[in-house]
């Protein structure tokens, strides 16, 4: 029952987005899929996305820039935050290797 009700809920989704259609042709009636509306929504929809994705990204590298520069106010000393775009080496250039003498 769950799943006939989930159905009908979908395809009501679907004729008020406009990419389910009903024509009536005389003595004929058919429900038609609009694949060019389909199409564009989707399309529009990853543009949209797409920005969203790039304003994020520059909205950290901003924040991640004026929490460098705090830190580089506050002591000099202060290894910064690296950004998203630069390799990333999980080794500590502090540490010295243990490296065995005969």
């Amino acid at each position: 029952m769950k799943r006939l009700l989930f159905a009908a809920v979908a395809i009501l989704i679907l004729f008020f987005a406009g990419w389910l259609t009903v024509s009536n042709s005389g003595d004929r009636t058919s429900i038609n899929v609009e694949t060019e509306t389909i199409r564009q929504d989707t399309e529009e929809i990853a543009g949209e996305t797409q920005e969203l994705v790039e304003d994020a990204r520059e909205g950290t590298r901003e924040l991640l820039q004026d929490v460098n520069e705090e830190s580089a106010d506050s002591s000099g000393d202060v290894q910064q935050i690296r950004s998203t775009d630069e390799p990333v080496d999980s080794r500590d250039p502090t540490a010295s290797e243990d490296v065995e003498q005969p």
